[in-house]
């Protein structure tokens, strides 16, 4: 996987959110926004007084990317993925895996349904929509597996296949040593697929250093 650093973005974003949305959404592309919502996203994100949430500022991302696309690549698809969510939505059924926008042109209703939980206080949208916050038992291969069925399913041809993956967590499996393999397995048959995963790492809760070793997966 390549990698990005969040917090260099994050201040281009709140800079000219127009511009550098245009770095991660290139034109005629089919991009997944995929984004973990464990226990450390739900909580305050270091800068600014620390009074936004981790998940709230990739919603901040996310809208951007959106707008971007609105006024620069109308043809391109954008889907939005969330894993590690209590509650489940997707056609697999796989377990704390939400898919909350499929692949589709963004428009106005998609750009504010971001805007609600960007501005969402004390997480309750968030836990209204996608259940009680607490540990979930989520699988990160479950979830890439997911956005590749939604790329198969899509009746488009597009030139780019996209997955921007947003996490605080350096290693999503501590204590799983067979999902963590089989997280990464699936990276690689993503990347021979010809899908792009980019890592959007963010500073883990407790302002340590995101350790990449995990998502050197090639």
């Amino acid at each position: 996987m390549s990698d990005w650093n969040f917090d260099e973005a994050l201040g281009e974003f709140d800079e000219d959110e127009m511009e550098a949305a245009q770095e991660y959404a290139p034109s005629r592309d089919c991009l997944i926004l995929l984004i973990d919502c464990s226990p450390s996203m739900l909580s305050p994100y270091p800068g600014d007084g620390g009074e936004e949430t981790a998940f709230q500022l990739c919603m901040k991302c996310c809208r951007s990317v959106l707008l971007n696309k609105v006024f620069s690549s109308d043809k391109d698809l954008v889907g939005v993925v969330l894993f590690a969510t209590f509650s489940t939505s997707n056609p697999a059924e796989f377990k704390h895996i939400y898919v909350m926008q499929e692949l589709d042109s963004p428009d106005a209703d998609r750009i504010r349904e971001l805007e609600t939980l960007t501005d969402d206080e004390n997480n309750s949208e968030f836990t209204k929509r996608f259940g009680e916050i607490k540990e979930t038992d989520f699988s990160l291969s479950d979830a890439l597996w997911t956005c590749s069925d939604m790329f198969g399913r899509s009746a488009h041809k597009f030139s780019h296949r996209r997955i921007l993956l947003f996490t605080r967590e350096d290693n999503p499996h501590p204590s799983d040593a067979g999902k963590a393999q089989q997280a990464k397995t699936k990276a690689r048959d993503l990347a021979e697929n010809g899908i792009t995963i980019d890592l959007m790492h963010m500073t883990p809760a407790g302002d340590s250093k995101f350790q990449l070793d995990f998502y050197k997966v090639t």
